[in-house]
C-alpha cells in the first residue's frame, strides 16, 4: 500500500471511505485482508469432521472464526 501525506486530520478521515465501488476498490480490499491474515494468521484444526448439512458446517466454521476474532482482540490488549 502506499503511503499517503495529509496536511489536516479532516483529509485524513476522508480518505479513509472509499465511495466508488470498483476494481481498484476490490483490490485494496483484497490486500488490506491478506496483509491481516499475514499478522495473524487463521489456524483450522487438522482432520477431517463430519457435518449433517452445509447449515452445520457453516456454524462451525463461524465459530471458529469467532473465537480467532476474540483470541486477537484479548491479545492486542
Amino acid at each position: 500500500m502506499p503511503v499517503q501525506k495529509f496536511a489536516t486530520f479532516k483529509e485524513a478521515h476522508q480518505a479513509l471511505y472509499q465511495f466508488k465501488k470498483d476494481d481498484e476498490y476490490y483490490q485494496r480490499i483484497s490486500q488490506f485482508f491478506d496483509f491481516v491474515f499475514q499478522l495473524q494468521p487463521m489456524r483450522y484444526p487438522a482432520g477431517i469432521l463430519k457435518f449433517l448439512d452445509f447449515a452445520e458446517a457453516n456454524e462451525h466454521r463461524r465459530q471458529l472464526e469467532l473465537q480467532h476474532a476474540k483470541k486477537f482482540k484479548n491479545s492486542m490488549i
